[in-house]
């Protein structure tokens, strides 16, 4: 009984400090355990194991679970895996505020700011806490993840020149220092898609092919890369009305979608939706093929009504989805009379279009109908 009472307060220490300990996440797989970061640069993060000193370049790290934080990282934390991005924006504001954390970690809150305020659609603040992120911690190991994240504010906010040097300088950064081939194929990727965007620069080109040798050299450095560059390649193919060319990029990006990202799957399936919405568009011409077109507009139902249910987190591809599964439902039922509820569900797919985003491209369209 005495020896156990004297381990008590031995084993208490060990467990309040695994508690407290760090673990890196290394992109070959591989943890990093029972460390304590202690300082963090695009080049390097410097820890200790035990009594000993160590560091691991930059690059080579996919995450960092810190064990000293705060409770408002904390909630941050819980509220982002809650997919509760604004709540997860304010507590981790809270925490990047926070001069009594240790600055990597008040660095990886103003991160989380920034993403989190940018996957909800919030691009100007977005913006702001990125900058802030670059202002106040120059050398931080975010360093790519802030100029990536502010270069996607200005994009969404349609600033696609102001976007576009902001990509630039990502690839430019990544060659100058070290921050890693992949994050010098995204900037690329991302000035391409700036390029695209603009009416000024992208009259008159195709991007199909640069798309497809972007693809090509991001396929073993950046597998995700290579996805978006295909779901690119499938949207360019729309606009240029090569509807089957598109549903093919689309069925292989979902065919494989397993580890791929979330947004870029609930953008195949939109896509998808949107082919078999046209061909239902092209069917529905012909009075002999109105079953065919009953069909394909209910399998882009299928695909538009699967983004809103189940990649309700994407809220990017979600105006998209409902002003098209309304569109879906008032097509059925102005030419299937099975479909006795398909008016009151369009409309009711273009009212919650219209409360949930307001400022969207598709409720503007749904205003001026």
């Amino acid at each position: 009984m005495k020896s156990s009472l004297l381990l008590t307060p031995l084993v208490t220490l060990l467990l309040a400090t695994t508690l407290l300990a760090d673990t890196i996440s290394l992109r070959d797989g591989k943890e990093l355990t029972g460390v304590v970061v202690e300082k963090e640069t695009f080049k390097e993060v410097s820890y200790k194991k035990g009594r000993v000193n160590q560091t691991v370049a930059s690059n080579d790290v996919r995450s960092i679970s810190y064990g000293r934080t705060s409770k408002e990282y904390q909630d941050g934390m819980t509220a982002l895996e809650n997919g509760e991005n604004l709540a997860a924006a304010s507590n981790f504001l809270a925490a990047a505020e926070d001069e009594d954390l240790p600055d990597h970690v008040r660095a990886s809150a103003y991160a989380e700011t920034g993403d989190a305020l940018l996957a909800a659609n919030d691009y100007a603040s977005a913006l702001k806490y990125y900058d802030a992120l670059l202002s106040t911690f120059k050398d931080t190991r975010h360093l790519a993840r802030a100029l990536n994240g502010r270069g996607k504010a200005l994009f969404f906010m349609r600033d696609f020149a102001a976007a576009k040097e902001a990509f630039d300088k990502l690839a430019s950064e990544a060659s100058s220092k070290g921050l890693g081939q992949r994050w010098g194929l995204e900037g690329e990727f991302y000035s391409l898609w700036a390029s695209e965007a603009d009416p000024k620069t992208a009259k008159g080109k195709d991007f199909v092919a640069a798309y497809k040798a972007l693809r090509d050299q991001a396929a073993s450095v950046d597998p995700g890369l290579a996805n978006r560059c295909a779901l690119n390649m499938g949207r360019a193919y729309v606009r240029k009305n090569d509807v089957d060319s598109a549903e093919r990029i689309f069925q292989e990006i979902i065919d494989k979608r397993l580890g791929t990202d979330a947004e870029v799957v609930a953008g195949a399936y939109n896509g998808r939706g949107e082919c078999a919405f046209a061909h239902a568009l092209a069917y529905v011409k012909d009075e002999r093929r109105k079953s065919d077109a009953i069909d394909a507009f209910k399998e882009a139902r299928l695909d538009f009504l699967r983004v809103y249910v189940s990649y309700k987190g994407v809220e990017r591809e979600q105006p998209e989805a409902l002003y098209m599964a309304g569109q879906c439902f008032l097509n059925l039922a102005a030419i299937d009379e099975t479909e006795t509820e398909a008016e009151f569900q369009g409309r009711v797919m273009l009212k919650r279009l219209k409360d949930g985003y307001p400022l969207s491209e598709q409720a503007k369209k749904v205003e001026g109908a």
